[in-house]
């Protein structure tokens, strides 16, 4: 409600003011036109020569266009209304967040309120993925993947497993209509984390010289980046630099006096990313600091990222007394420390908008929380706090 109210009667523009605009001209298909010609816009994307929307219309895949689609049912089903509509997008967006963090608590046993705290309690986390926006569809979409994913993990009969393959199947393809790129980010890590466990547990491979294993582990891995390399244009490796580099020349203008990512030397190569790449990441972690506040809302983002620093530290000094332990399921853990940095990294180079990327940045921070708060000197703080799951 008060993402819709901030936009609405502060901002007076941006993304949820503009699906909202349309999601009502998709909405108006049913009203004018029928059910069918609702459902051939929502699944043919035929619309209407008189309807706005045929003059918006793309021909190619569009993100902004998918999101439109989907935000119009909630605003159909409520008469068009954009406050009672953010209710039914924010229950999907929590529900998909709660059913990951049950998954995590019976998965990982003693991190309960890591993950309740990681990504159903961080102040941004809660805020960006709430409403008519995309990472409403894109946080959803993400828990109930990577929740049905963990639930494969465990032996179950046949059934379960198919059950739990279609809830993550679909959190992908929620994610995918919405944006791509977060959607082949997070299916690769999780299948290097499933490629990483058949090599480490499967009889007939552990035979094998680690040297043997490890060839094959990148070698697999590498089919799956190359796979997900020709899904989508600008993700091909010859287009990628470019098109990331021409995201950061688009938006790295910043208004004077307020704080940005800025990395004049990039140029667009995989080396120039290499070397600015620590410099991105720590960006899009730690900035806005506590004295680059400029108004209430990057006072929120610098509180927040003072105490995302204290973790830091808090999981350094865990690493230096040697207190991290991986445990059997090291390869969940690289698996997403990967997705971190590299979503992190690629965030940071085409969006080096602060203001921008504390939205954007959502789709990795509670992650990266839940580590941390499941870091030894973390979890002895939260102890103090009691939450039970039950």
């Amino acid at each position: 409600m008060l993402l819709g109210v901030l936009y609405f009667y502060y901002y007076k523009e941006g993304d949820t003011l503009l699906y909202n605009r349309r999601g009502l001209w998709g909405a108006a298909l049913l009203d004018k036109y029928g059910l069918q010609a609702y459902l051939e816009y929502l699944f043919l994307d035929t619309v209407p020569q008189q309807s706005p929307l045929a003059g918006v219309q793309v021909p190619y895949y569009s993100s902004a266009w998918n999101t439109v689609k989907l935000v119009s049912i909630p605003l159909a089903l409520t008469g068009g209304n954009y406050f009672f509509s953010t209710l039914y997008l924010s229950l999907f967006s929590f529900g998909g967040m709660w059913f990951l963090v049950n998954k995590l608590s019976t998965h990982f046993s003693g991190t309960t309120e890591a993950a309740v705290l990681a990504f159903l309690f961080f102040p941004s986390v809660v805020f960006w993925s709430s409403g008519v926006l995309k990472e409403s569809f894109i946080m959803g979409g993400m828990g109930l993947c990577v929740g049905g994913f963990l639930e494969l993990y465990r032996p179950q009969n046949l059934q379960h497993r198919i059950k739990y393959f279609i809830l993550a199947l679909s959190g992908a393809l929620v994610m995918w209509y919405v944006k791509y790129f977060v959607a082949i980010a997070v299916v690769a890590f999780l299948l290097l984390a499933f490629i990483l466990r058949i090599l480490c547990k499967s009889e007939t491979v552990g035979r094998l010289n680690i040297y043997l294993k490890s060839g094959m582990g990148v070698l697999l891995f590498a089919g799956v980046v190359l796979i997900a390399s020709q899904l989508n244009y600008n993700l091909n490796f010859s287009q990628l630099p470019v098109s990331v580099y021409e995201n950061y020349l688009k938006y790295s203008v910043v208004p004077e006096g307020k704080p940005g990512i800025y990395l004049p030397a990039l140029e667009p190569t995989y080396l120039s990313f290499a070397l600015h790449a620590p410099l991105a990441f720590f960006g899009i972690l730690l900035k806005p600091f506590i004295w680059e506040v400029y108004n209430p809302l990057t006072l929120v983002a610098a509180a927040e990222n003072t105490f995302l620093l204290l973790l830091l530290l808090l999981a350094c000094k865990d690493a230096i007394h040697k207190r991290i332990k991986p445990g059997q399921d090291w390869h969940l853990l690289l698996a997403a420390l990967f997705y971190i940095v590299v979503m992190g990294v690629l965030l940071a180079f085409s969006m080096p908008n602060l203001g921008t990327l504390s939205r954007y940045r959502i789709v990795f921070l509670p992650f990266l929380l839940y580590l941390l708060l499941s870091s030894t000197s973390a979890r002895h703080f939260l102890s103090h706090f009691k939450i039970s799951k039950k």
